[in-house]
C-alpha cells in the first residue's frame, strides 16, 4: 500500500481528524465513470462512453469510411466524421474498403454471389456485381437465353418450360385422346418435354378410337421405274403402279426397309430377313441371298446390295466384271443407294464408294472429296450431301448444275432431274420439268426417293405425296 496522504484542512485536522486515502482510492476518485482515463484527460467523467480527445475523419461521401488525410482530434464526434480513416476515395460512396468484388472465372460478365473479396480498388477477375449462377460455364449467366436443355441457362431458377422466357429448340407433342400409342396430328404442342396426355408422333388415324393406330400413315417409300412401294405406319407394305411382273406382289409382314427398281422390289422384314419379288429373270430377284439378317437394301433391275446389321455389304449383280467391284465385306457402310446401272455408299468416315458401270452410263462419275452424309444414284448421275452442300456428277451436265446453297437432310435422283429436302423442311428440285418432276408437291417433308419419271417424299406428319409422270399409277398414292 502506498503512504497515505492527507486531504483535509489544516484547520479542521484538530478539530475532526482526516482520514489518509490510499492511491486505488484516489484512482478511483480520479475516474468517477470507470472508463480508465482519469480527470482531467476524461472529457466527460460522469459518461463511460465518452473518454479522452481522439481522432475523427471527415466522411465526405457518407460511406462510414474516413479521408485519412483529413481528420481532428475532438471528444465528441463532429458532425460528417466518422473513427474510420481507410477510405481510398472520399468523393465516390461506392469505392472504399466495404466493396464487394464477385470472382468471374468463366468471364462471362457476371459475377459469383459466393466468391467475394472486399477492397478498394478494381481488382482482376473480379466485377463489382454479381448475378452468375454458374461461373464455371461462360455460357449460363442472366443474360443468356433459357433453352431446352435440362439447365437454369439465364439464372432466374426456371428451367426449360417452366421458364416463360424459353426458346427452345422445341419438340413437337401430339395430343393423345385415345390413350393408344399415336397421337392427333392436327393438335401439336410445341415444348421441351412430354407434357401429360400427350405422345411423340401424330401418326393418328383416329384419335377418338383407340382400335385405330396408324395404319393411313408411312413409314417409308420407294420409287421405281413405273411402280412405288411404302411401309405403312404399321409396317405393312403397299405397293401401287404398274403390276405386269408382280412387282407389287409385297409379302406380307412387318417392315423396316423397302427398295424398288424397274419391274422388281426388295424388303427387309422386322426380323432382318431379305424378300424380294418381281420380274424372277433380273438379278435384283434371282441373286439375292436367301440367308443373312439384314438392315437395308438398295436394289437396281440388274442387282442390290443389303446392309447387316453390322453395316457391311452383302452385293450381287447381273453383270459380274462390268460392275466393278463393291466394297469387301470388311467395309461399314452407313448408308447405300442403287441406280440404273450403279450402286454408291458411305463408309463409317464419310467417305463415298460407287461400283458399277460408271464408266459406260455414268461418264466416269466420281464424287469428290468430302464428308459425305447420304449418296443418291440415278440413271445417269450421282448425287451426295455433306451438312453444308450437295455435289451431282455424272453424263448429265445440267443435273450437275446444283443450285447455290443448298442444305440438305434427304436427296434423291431420277433420270433427268434431282431432288432435296432442305433444312426447313421444303423440297427444292432441278434439272428437266418434263411430267412436273421439278414441281414438287408444297409442305413439310422428312425424306424422299426418286424412281425412273417420278417422285415421292414423307410427309412431317406421316403422309405421302408423289409428282411426276403417271402413266401407270406409279404417283396414286393409295389411302
Amino acid at each position: 500500500m502506498g503512504a497515505p496522504r492527507v486531504w483535509c484542512a489544516a484547520g479542521l485536522l484538530l478539530l475532526t481528524g482526516c482520514p489518509f486515502l490510499t492511491d486505488a482510492d484516489l484512482e478511483a476518485r480520479m475516474d468517477l465513470d470507470g472508463d480508465g482515463v482519469p480527470r482531467p484527460e476524461d472529457c466527460d467523467d460522469d459518461d463511460s462512453g465518452i473518454r479522452r480527445e481522439q481522432g475523427w475523419y471527415v466522411d465526405s461521401d457518407g460511406d462510414g469510411y474516413g479521408d485519412p488525410e483529413i481528420g481532428s482530434e475532438a471528444c465528441e464526434q463532429p458532425s460528417g466524421y466518422v473513427e474510420d480513416n481507410t477510405d481510398c476515395d472520399d468523393n465516390d460512396p461506392d469505392i472504399n474498403p466495404g466493396v464487394y468484388w464477385y470472382r468471374d472465372a468463366d468471364e462471362d460478365g457476371y459475377g459469383d454471389d459466393d466468391n467475394t473479396v472486399t477492397a478498394c480498388d478494381d481488382l482482376t477477375g473480379y466485377l463489382d456485381f454479381a448475378g452468375d449462377c454458374d461461373d464455371g460455364d461462360a455460357a449460363i449467366h442472366p443474360s443468356a437465353e433459357e433453352t431446352c436443355d435440362s439447365i437454369d441457362n439465364d439464372c432466374d431458377d426456371l428451367i426449360d418450360d417452366d421458364d416463360d422466357d424459353v426458346t427452345g429448340p422445341f419438340e413437337s407433342w401430339y395430343l393423345n385422346k385415345d390413350g393408344d400409342d399415336f397421337g392427333d396430328p392436327s393438335v401439336i404442342v410445341e415444348a421441351c418435354a412430354l407434357p401429360e396426355g400427350y405422345i411423340d408422333n401424330g401418326y393418328d388415324c383416329d384419335d377418338a378410337d383407340p382400335e385405330v393406330g396408324d395404319e393411313c400413315t408411312w413409314r417409308e417409300i420407294s420409287s421405281g421405274g413405273h411402280h412405288t412401294c411404302g411401309i405403312r405406319g404399321s409396317g405393312q407394305i403397299a405397293c401401287w403402279g404398274l403390276d405386269d411382273e408382280d412387282q407389287l406382289d409385297a409379302p406380307e409382314g412387318r417392315f423396316d426397309d423397302v427398295a424398288t427398281a424397274s419391274k422388281v422390289s426388295c424388303a427387309v422384314d422386322t426380323k432382318g430377313a431379305l424378300h424380294c419379288w418381281g420380274n424372277p429373270d433380273y438379278t435384283a430377284v434371282s441373286g439375292a441371298p436367301t440367308a443373312g439378317v439384314f438392315d437395308s437394301v438398295a436394289i437396281s433391275f440388274d442387282g442390290g446390295c443389303a446392309l447387316d446389321d453390322d453395316d457391311a455389304p452383302t452385293c450381287w449383280a447381273a453383270y459380274g466384271d462390268s460392275w466393278g467391284d463393291p466394297p469387301p465385306s470388311d467395309t461399314r457402310l452407313s448408308q447405300i443407294d442403287c441406280g440404273y446401272r450403279a450402286c454408291c455408299g458411305v463408309d463409317s468416315t464419310h467417305n463415298a464408294h460407287c461400283w458399277g458401270e460408271l464408266d459406260v452410263f455414268y461418264g466416269g462419275a466420281v464424287l469428290p472429296d468430302g464428308d459425305y452424309l447420304e449418296v443418291a444414284v440415278g440413271t445417269s448421275h450421282i448425287c451426295g450431301r455433306t451438312a453444308t452442300d450437295v455435289h451431282c456428277v455424272g453424263d448429265d451436265d445440267s443435273l450437275s448444275q446444283v443450285p447455290v446453297g443448298l442444305v440438305a437432310v434427304a436427296i434423291a435422283v431420277a433420270t433427268d432431274n434431282a431432288c432435296a429436302v432442305l433444312d426447313d423442311a421444303t423440297i427444292e428440285c432441278w434439272g428437266s420439268d418434263m411430267y412436273g418432276m421439278a414441281t414438287p408437291e408444297p409442305g413439310s417433308f422428312t425424306d424422299i426417293d426418286g424412281g425412273n419419271m417420278h417422285f415421292c417424299a414423307i410427309s412431317a406428319l406421316g403422309g405421302a405425296e408423289c409428282w411426276g409422270r403417271n402413266e401407270q399409277g406409279e404417283t396414286d398414292v393409295p389411302e
